[in-house]
C-alpha cells in the first residue's frame, strides 16, 4: 500500500498521472482502517483542494487569455484605424492650398510642397537654416517674437503678415500660427499663404483714395479761388 500510495504520487509529479487520476487510485486506500488509510485520506483532501484550485487557475488562465485576445483584436484594429487616418491627414496636407509646416526650437519641420513652392527654395536649405532667416529683416524680430510668445502662452493664436525674402521676386505671406507639441517638446503649427497680390491691390486702392483725396481738395481749393475771382470780374 505505502508502495502504491509513493507510486501514485511520482507518476503525478512526472506528469504521466493527473491531479484528478491520483485522487481516483487512493481511493480504495482511503477505506483502509489502518495508519495508511488516514494518510491516503489527508493526501486525497490536499490532492482535491489542489484540484480546485487548478481548475480556478485554469480558468482564470482561459478568461485572461480571452481578454488580452480581445485587447490585442481592439488594439490591432484600432493600430489599423490610425494608420488609415494618418494616411488621410497625410494626404490632405500634401495637397493643401496653403503651406503647411511644423516650426520647432526655430526650424522648419515636415514642410508641405507648397510650402517649398511658396518659398522657392529646395527642401534640405528650408529644413537646416533657421527659419528666421527666411523672414525680411524688417520683419524679423516682430515674427520671432510672436511665436515665442506663443510657445509661452503669453498671446493667443492669431495671422500676421509680412516680407519673405524670395529668392526670385518680391513676396508677402500671411502667417498663422498655433500651438502643438512634436515629439513631446514645444512647437507651433503653421499655416501659410501667398498674399503678394492681395497686397499690390490694397497699394493700388490706397493710391487711388489718395488721388482722389488730392483731387477733391484741388477742386475745392480751385473753387475757393474762382469765387473771389468771379467777384472781382463782375465789379471790373
Amino acid at each position: 500500500s505505502i508502495r502504491a500510495l509513493h507510486s501514485h504520487l511520482d507518476r503525478f509529479q512526472c506528469g504521466s498521472l493527473s491531479l484528478s487520476s491520483v485522487v481516483d487510485q487512493m481511493a480504495p486506500l482511503k477505506d483502509q482502517k489502518d495508519e495508511i488509510g488516514l494518510i491516503a485520506k489527508s493526501f486525497a483532501r490536499t490532492l482535491t483542494q489542489l484540484q480546485a484550485y487548478q481548475n480556478t487557475l485554469e480558468t482564470q488562465v482561459k478568461e485572461r487569455t480571452r481578454a488580452l485576445e480581445h485587447k490585442a483584436r481592439q488594439l490591432s484594429e484600432e493600430m489599423a484605424e490610425h494608420k488609415k487616418t494618418e494616411q488621410e491627414y497625410r494626404l490632405v496636407v500634401q495637397n493643401a492650398t496653403e503651406a503647411i509646416f511644423i516650426l520647432q526650437e526655430g526650424r522648419v519641420h515636415f514642410p508641405n510642397p507648397k510650402t517649398i513652392e511658396l518659398m522657392g527654395r529646395e527642401l534640405d536649405d528650408i529644413c537646416t537654416a533657421p527659419f528666421a532667416l527666411f523672414i525680411h529683416p524688417d520683419h524679423r524680430e516682430k515674427v520671432v517674437t510672436r511665436n515665442q510668445q506663443i510657445l509661452d502662452g503669453q498671446t493667443e493664436p492669431g495671422m500676421g503678415s509680412f516680407q519673405i525674402l524670395h529668392p526670385h521676386c518680391e513676396r508677402w505671406v500671411q502667417l498663422n500660427t498655433v500651438f502643438t507639441l512634436w515629439g513631446k517638446k514645444p512647437a507651433t503649427l503653421n499655416f501659410m499663404r501667398d498674399v503678394t497680390e492681395l497686397r499690390k491691390t490694397q497699394q493700388t486702392l490706397i493710391q487711388s483714395e489718395k488721388m482722389l483725396s488730392v483731387g477733391g481738395l484741388a477742386a475745392g481749393m480751385a473753387h475757393e479761388i474762382n469765387n473771389p475771382l468771379a467777384g472781382m470780374m463782375q465789379n471790373a
